[in-house]
């Protein structure tokens, strides 16, 4: 009763903010929550629990007969009493339109009112069916077998109905209609004849920041995901959607010659997308797209000769739309002894392997060089690593979003690998405990096949 309370009251988050904001800011880990209605979850846990607990004491007659029919009387007087109040008054009762005042908001409330309603009525016919399987099993009307084949039947009819709101037959779909969701467009296949490693696609022909399945042929400039990187956020709000306004503008006055001098200029200006090595552009209508290829996208790595160094992030993204990030990088103060010193810019470096999880570059410069990895910066020491020729070595965060490593002088072989402590630490443990849990299960039983046995 007091975890269900507890957690009940958490669930509120900021509807009771007096004691939420105190754990919040207090109680470790609370604030790694995504939503504070999750903690309804282990409601269902504990209380799930408790009810097969109290099932299996019934099974084996460890409770007293008028005490079961006292407390089932009692449950189910304020159980039925919270159904049939939300079934009859609740839609009276709440406001569920939010204040607004229109035809959508008209049909909106009555949708809501239905669900109210529905889940009530729903919860009630459980309720009773439930109820009365404990009153006649508790009176000997009816056996054990049937009791628990019959509370299975409510309990699957409950989880299917449930779930099946979420996830229906509807929501499955051949593997024919599957496919042709991803099927490739003329666009896609002739960017895909394109071999290189690492390069980026800017799809203008969709909602770009909402639509992953350019993703699914592409390295995309955009895509969807629910919780993106913030710096990565802070690209798109200060840098990209700007640079996305500039080019289309550029667009409008293109010849089509890509060699002319003022449109070159102009692409060239376009510092961030083209430090995210975007060499794709598709432009056009949907049926009717095209891939417009940047010449000016820097690649997947390449050497500075010069360094900006800023003392705030504000300085740090604000340098990015007037910089020429081919040549000079943007570090911020904190990463002045992981960078070193200042390099000429001359040499070569290469992505010669690319997984997600593991990268390798090849490098060979006379002198010591920082190279900008056109890859997003995860950190720090959130799970990627570098080393050169085996040793390793730091990396550290440029151009406010991208990766840099100090590389030194001849020839080297640089890799980076994604391998997070958390995960494989938690992947240890969960082996561990699970191991633990069998071994616990299997002495169960072997205690209980030796119960009441005769000593011979």
């Amino acid at each position: 009763i007091s975890s269900t309370l507890l957690l009940s009251i958490m669930s509120l988050g900021k509807n009771f903010e007096f004691f939420n904001r105190l754990l919040f800011d207090n109680l470790p880990y609370l604030n790694k929550f995504r939503a504070p209605s999750s903690m309804l979850t282990i409601i269902a846990l504990l209380v799930g629990t408790m009810a097969f607990y109290t099932l299996s004491k019934m099974i084996k007659s460890a409770y007293d007969q008028d005490k079961i029919k006292r407390a089932l009387m009692i449950s189910f007087g304020i159980l039925a009493s919270i159904c049939v109040f939300f079934w009859i008054i609740g839609p009276g009762f709440f406001d569920m339109s939010k204040g607004e005042n229109n035809e959508q908001t008209k049909v909106l409330v009555e949708i809501r009112e239905a669900m109210m309603t529905g889940d009530a009525l729903r919860g009630l016919i459980i309720l009773l069916i439930g109820s009365g399987l404990i009153y006649f099993f508790n009176a000997k009307k009816i056996g054990s077998n049937i009791f628990l084949a019959a509370f299975g039947v409510v309990m699957l009819f409950d989880i299917y109905t449930i779930n099946n709101r979420y996830l229906s037959h509807s929501d499955f779909m051949t593997n024919k209609a599957s496919q042709s969701i991803f099927k490739p467009r003329n666009v896609d296949n002739q960017i895909l004849l394109d071999n290189s490693l690492g390069y980026r696609v800017f799809d203008l022909t969709i909602d770009t920041y909402n639509s992953s399945i350019p993703s699914y042929y592409h390295r995309t400039i955009g895509g969807y995901h629910p919780a993106k990187l913030r710096r990565y956020q802070d690209l798109i709000d200060h840098c990209i959607d700007s640079e996305k306004t500039m080019l289309g503008g550029l667009l409008k006055t293109y010849t089509g010659n890509p060699d002319d001098s003022n449109f070159v200029r102009g692409m060239s200006q376009l510092h961030v997308l083209n430090m995210l090595n975007t060499k794709y552009f598709i432009l056009g209508e949907q049926g009717k797209e095209l891939a417009f290829p940047n010449n000016n996208a820097y690649g997947t790595s390449w050497f500075v000769k010069d360094v900006k160094w800023v003392n705030s992030a504000d300085e740090e993204i604000d340098a990015l739309k007037s910089t020429d990030l081919k040549t000079t990088v943007v570090i911020h103060n904190e990463w002045k002894q992981s960078a070193g010193v200042q390099g000429d810019g001359l040499g070569s470096i290469k992505l010669v392997e690319y997984m997600p999880n593991s990268l390798k570059y090849n490098s060979e410069s006379a002198t010591e060089q920082i190279a900008v990895l056109s890859e997003i910066w995860y950190g720090p020491n959130l799970g990627w690593t570098a080393s050169i020729d085996g040793k390793s070595t730091d990396l550290f965060r440029v151009n406010y979003a991208l990766r840099g490593v100090r590389v030194p002088a001849g020839k080297h072989e640089i890799l980076l690998n994604f391998k997070p402590t958390s995960y494989f630490l938690g992947k240890t443990l969960a082996s561990i405990f699970s191991i633990l849990l069998i071994g616990i299960m299997g002495v169960c039983v072997w205690m209980y096949s030796k119960k009441d046995k005769p000593i011979e």
